[in-house]
């Protein structure tokens, strides 16, 4: 009974909101280019020569020339500072 009277409701607040969108001056056009871009999404979703996963190991709008390509610079190791005193201290006093 509890999920029957919830449904209930829920339509009812649904169809008050589309009530109130569609009534308005206009409503008609904004409604057709929302289900129109909601067409162009499934569309989109559902062409096999459109891939779900985009390839980006190869990219064709790159100018210069890519990371395989280019040089590598060489690498200075890291700076360490210098040590005062190279005896080892006791942890504690």
């Amino acid at each position: 009974m509890r999920g029957t009277a919830g449904g209930l409701m829920t339509g009812i607040l649904m169809l008050t909101l589309l009530q109130a969108v569609v009534s308005s001056a206009g409503a008609t056009g904004r409604l057709g280019a929302l289900l129109a871009g909601a067409g162009t999404v499934v569309e989109h979703l559902s062409s096999p020569s459109i891939p779900a996963i985009p390839d980006l190991r190869v990219s064709s709008n790159i100018t210069g020339p890519t990371t395989a390509t280019a040089p590598v610079a060489a690498k200075a190791p890291p700076r360490l500072p210098p040590v005062a005193n190279a005896s080892p201290q006791p942890i504690f006093v």
